[in-house]
């Protein structure tokens, strides 16, 4: 079982403030209104190819660590319980303050079945991955390292290096690497990682460095063909998890992280955000924030203010969303899911997961 490595536990903190710069981009629309090769547009897509891997590290941390371990289906249960709270909490408390109307259809709905009802698309894909954790750690303990070397290569040639000359594999995979499929294989790639040497770190700056740079050119050059041409078609497809780029990103990010030498004050504070980096994802997703945040007022400001402002202010509100989110789960939301999986009913609940547990490791 590997150690805990606080270079990954900042690789955490890291990929979520990425998350929502990248969701800052997205909701706002505004990588999509400012002006082709204006200062804001080179730093908007600049800043996008370093941070559009941020989802397939996540996955990829999970595959190193989980294809070693032994399977903890209580685990997925807390997140499970952890999601839901947050999901109920925050609708009540707009409910209350009268943000939302109280509608048992819709709003309720999506309260009280965040997971069917995909109000966090990254849970809902994440817990599929989870329930299928034993049989991929079967698959690969059945395998030889050149076994799962072949497995992961043909996977990423399938997955990975396919959609970029060709839009047949999007038939596969329409979400553009969000899916089960890719979930799946990212796992794989975290696990066939853990059997290998790390990577020289100047390597892993140059994989960093050189995948950044051809994603963005490759928007560059489409973008400039649109501009001048008139020709109408997408620009952004190596910006889509499923590419080998952003694929090559992810895994140079993680493996530079995980040989991070941190000095004892930075791992103190890393050891105490890392625990809450979900609870970030799961406020500032949820819809009804997602709209509150990201409203056409900070899109009319973000278009109007000086491009000096514009590079402040897309640090400064992730990193205010990133720092009160986490304050908000370990001052108040982290009790709560800690009380409730202290309950009766749920030691009744974890002891029948480890039962299961031990049935399927």
């Amino acid at each position: 079982m590997k150690q805990r490595n606080y270079g990954v536990d900042l690789l955490r903190c890291v990929l979520m403030f990425f998350i929502i710069v990248g969701h800052l981009f997205a909701h706002t629309d505004i990588r999509n209104q400012v002006a082709f090769l204006s200062g804001k547009w080179l730093f908007t897509w600049v800043v996008q190819a370093v941070t559009v891997c941020s989802v397939n590290a996540f996955v990829i941390i999970t595959g190193y660590y989980m294809s070693s371990k032994p399977y903890d289906l209580w685990k997925g249960i807390k997140l499970w319980i952890k999601v839901l709270i947050y999901s109920i909490t925050i609708w009540i408390v707009f409910v209350l303050s009268g943000r939302v109307p109280f509608t048992v259809g819709g709003g309720g709905l999506d309260a009280f079945f965040p997971i069917l009802r995909n109000e966090y698309w990254f849970f809902t894909t994440y817990i599929l991955l989870y329930l299928l954790i034993p049989f991929l750690n079967a698959t690969i303990q059945a395998l030889s390292k050149r076994q799962l070397k072949y497995l992961v290569v043909a996977l990423i040639c399938v997955f990975y290096i396919e959609p970029i000359f060709s839009v047949v594999f999007y038939q596969y995979d329409e979400t553009e690497g969000f899916g089960i499929i890719a979930f799946i294989t990212l796992y794989f790639i975290g696990a066939f990682i853990s059997q290998c040497e790390d990577i020289d770190k100047k390597y892993c700056i140059i994989m960093l460095f050189g995948s950044s740079s051809v994603i963005f050119l490759s928007k560059l050059i489409l973008q400039a063909i649109v501009e001048y041409k008139n020709f109408n078609f997408g620009t952004g497809i190596l910006y889509h998890n499923n590419t080998a780029f952003v694929l090559i990103n992810a895994v140079a990010l993680f493996s530079l992280f995980k040989q991070l030498n941190i000095k004892p004050i930075i791992g103190k504070m890393v050891r105490w955000c890392s625990p809450s980096v979900f609870a970030v994802y799961l406020i500032h997703e949820k819809p009804i924030v997602r709209d509150l945040i990201w409203n056409p007022s900070l899109l009319e400001y973000l278009e109007a203010c000086a491009t000096w402002k514009y590079l402040v202010t897309v640090f400064l509100i992730p990193m205010a969303i990133f720092a009160s989110s986490i304050i908000v789960d370990r001052a108040i939301m982290d009790k709560i899911v800690c009380a409730i999986c202290k309950t009766t009913l749920a030691k009744g609940l974890k002891e029948k997961c480890n039962r299961l547990s031990m049935i399927v490791k």
